[in-house]
């Protein structure tokens, strides 16, 4: 639970320890969100309230480094501590818990934790059991960032807290949030199968938050406060690819998937491009036609459309064409019958479990949860494989999920010279 290599294993989406250790909660993703209900009064920091009544107030500082870089409506108001016991070794105050903001005597006061000498200080001024046991705190050392809640941009945002019980302080916390290797975050497990559930391609997602600052090499995700660095990394038949955001063409498919070897030395290319369908489907508006566009074979019956296509550099003519899968197997059989092609699962998983993204579509909805099926056309324009494309939220499924080994990977796109991206 505190190592910092979890990428084999399920991590908890918070761990609050207190007492020397003891665990005071460690809910997961679900029994987190179970736990909370929108609040259209609450800061869009955290637009929510638990079911107890409790609500959370935000200093002005954590608010504006935390949307740094966007224009927010916060309805909220701004975390008031006058009143409550603080110890002097707390640098930065950041919110509070509290079902009545008439009366502090009941509330939890949250800081930010800069160090363990740090935390003792406040242990100690408080008369509080120290929240950590000592492998706890030798984890934490020099690697509470690891830990951390939010990455801002001068400093992580790791928490602390005091909860105060008929006005007095009642115990000290220390809220973690593990991740899965040095800082990274899984976000998303991708895994494209075909031929009866055959793995095509086996992907994964993971971030790490910056506060604001591109790391070199990775993907800018979000702006200001919430910005991470992103690697989207996959194994492609024999290939390993980065996958690069390229807003050259369109807001829609905007992927170039860079075919690596050990040395980061391109090999190849895997373009993206979406169709005026894809772009309408997914940002509701028209758009002059793409690169090929008007070249790609007729979309299969039972579909909307093509929503985009891609092709490799080295092989321009073999293009793969992607639609929209609903959900309904007998139809995804259907469309593998009519090319004379296996059908592309072994399990027929529910759409939402697999999802790409939420689409509108007419006459069904504004926000449609949808997954991606593929169609490999070779250079004679014949349908040649069937693939359905798979992408998991890490922090909705219970168990851990496999992916590629991201670690080399990392390692060297951290210390290389190489610009990629």
């Amino acid at each position: 639970m505190i190592s910092i290599d979890n990428r084999n294993k399920q991590v908890p989406t918070e761990v609050v320890v207190f007492d020397g250790g003891k665990i005071y909660k460690a809910p997961t993703n679900k029994e987190l969100a179970s736990n909370y209900v929108k609040d259209v009064d609450a800061s869009t920091v955290f637009p929510f309230k638990k079911i107890d009544g409790k609500k959370y107030y935000w200093s002005k500082e954590l608010k504006d480094a935390y949307f740094s870089g966007f224009e927010v409506k916060d309805n909220s108001e701004d975390a008031d501590f006058t009143g409550l016991d603080i110890c002097p070794a707390i640098e930065y105050l950041d919110a509070i818990g509290i079902a009545d903001n008439s009366s502090k005597d009941n509330c939890d006061m949250f800081f930010t934790v800069s160090s363990m000498d740090m935390l003792q200080k406040v242990s100690e001024y408080y008369k509080l059991p120290f929240p950590l046991n000592e492998e706890q705190k030798r984890a934490l050392e020099n690697n509470l960032d690891f830990f951390a809640f939010l990455q801002l941009p001068e400093r992580a945002f790791t928490i602390g807290g005091v909860k105060f019980v008929n006005g007095l302080p009642s115990v000290l916390k220390m809220y973690l949030y593990p991740k899965h290797y040095n800082g990274w975050q899984i976000w998303m497990n991708g895994e494209a199968v075909h031929n009866n559930g055959s793995t095509l391609e086996l992907g994964v997602s993971i971030r790490k938050g910056t506060g604001g600052p591109k790391l070199k090499n990775f993907n800018n995700k979000n702006k200001g406060g919430t910005s991470a660095a992103e690697l989207i990394y996959s194994i492609y038949k024999d290939k390993k690819i980065l996958y690069k955001l390229e807003y050259t063409y369109d807001d829609t498919l905007h992927w170039t998937g860079l075919v690596v070897d050990d040395e980061l030395n391109v090999l190849d290319r895997r373009n993206f491009r979406s169709t005026a369908l894809g772009r309408k489907l997914k940002l509701n508006f028209f758009s002059p036609v793409t690169e090929y566009e008007n070249e790609l074979p007729e979309p299969p019956a039972g579909t909307y459309g093509w929503i985009g296509y891609s092709w490799f550099d080295s092989n321009v003519k073999l293009k793969e064409c992607y639609f929209l899968f609903m959900g309904d197997y007998d139809k995804l059989d259907a469309i593998a019958a009519s090319y004379n092609l296996p059908v592309p699962y072994k399990e027929k998983e529910p759409v939402f479990d697999i999802r790409a993204s939420h689409y509108k579509v007419p006459l069904i909805g504004d926000s449609v949860p949808l997954t991606v099926c593929g169609v490999v056309f070779n250079e004679n324009g014949t349908a040649e494989d069937l693939v359905l494309y798979k992408f998991k939220r890490r922090l909705e499924f219970d168990d851990p999920l496999e992916v590629p080994d991201v670690k080399p990977i990392i390692d060297k796109l951290l210390t290389t010279d190489v610009n990629l991206f």
